[in-house]
């Protein structure tokens, strides 16, 4: 796991750096990681999702609290994992998502900025396996049918419904 201290001040000629700081986490890394992949895929777009978090711990001193800085990544089908377009904390003591419109459009700018940058989706082509699990003498069903179907699904209906 990462850990990053945020707004530490660190003196400026070499030296030892001793930090301690006691942490209370009561959200872990994994349900703030499922958090966030659930905001990401209900609320912004379904093709992307979290990574694995960093944990931010800011100085005691500050105003802001230690997070889960949660990575969010986009990837298509066939390429996979493309690239981080973003990222969302979440509190470790709450549980509290920071996140806004404002999050969710800068995201999902970079998202397009990230598919543009992709080749175009080439399909491949269908093995002799695959081409077995193909149905065949597959007769669409025409309009006249569909109707025709339909309506004696409708008729039946109203027959049941005369006899009761």
């Amino acid at each position: 796991m990462t850990v990053i201290l945020e707004q530490y001040l660190l003196p400026e000629e070499p030296g030892t750096i001793e930090i301690y700081q006691l942490v209370t986490v009561h959200v872990t890394a994994k349900e703030a990681q499922r958090m966030v992949r659930r905001w990401l895929s209900d609320e912004v777009a379904f093709l992307v999702t979290s990574a694995e978090p960093i944990l931010v711990v800011m100085d005691e001193q500050s105003v802001e609290r230690s997070v889960w800085r949660v990575p969010a990544i986009y990837s298509t089908p066939h390429i996979g994992p493309v690239g981080e377009v973003g990222s969302v904390d979440v509190d470790i003591e709450s549980g509290e998502m920071f996140v806004n419109e404002t999050l969710k459009q800068a995201i999902l700018q970079e998202v397009e900025a990230l598919a543009e940058t992709l080749p175009p989706f080439e399909p491949r082509e269908l093995d002799e396996i695959a081409t077995n699990y193909l149905v065949q003498n597959y007769q669409p069903t025409d309009d006249a049918q569909l109707k025709q179907s339909l309506q004696m699904i409708i008729d039946a209906q109203e027959e049941r419904m005369i006899k009761a």
